[in-house]
């Protein structure tokens, strides 16, 4: 069951470390941190102890929105900065 899952993750988990990477890299870290915190405490945690009991398998998909949430919230900062400002 749980390998019948992992082809989605694959693509929104590969954004969200490309965009997470690349907006580290322009500076904008604080973003990430809190991107991340709240995926991890809100989706994660929160979801994944509230399902764990009912469900196992469930978690699973806890992990799949939050990747999706992860790589959407990189994937808009990243396209919404002027990029060209950034001095390295």
């Amino acid at each position: 069951m749980f390998l019948r899952l992992v082809p989605f993750a694959q693509v929104p988990l590969a954004i969200s470390f490309v965009y997470a990477g690349s907006l580290r890299g322009t500076g904008d870290t604080f973003y990430v941190f809190i991107v991340t915190l709240v995926g991890d405490t809100g989706g994660v945690v929160m979801g994944g102890c509230r399902m764990a009991a009912p469900l196992p398998v469930a978690v699973w998909g806890v992990f799949l929105i939050d990747w999706y949430f992860r790589g959407a919230a990189f994937a808009w900062r990243y396209h919404r900065r002027d990029l060209h400002s950034v001095v390295v």
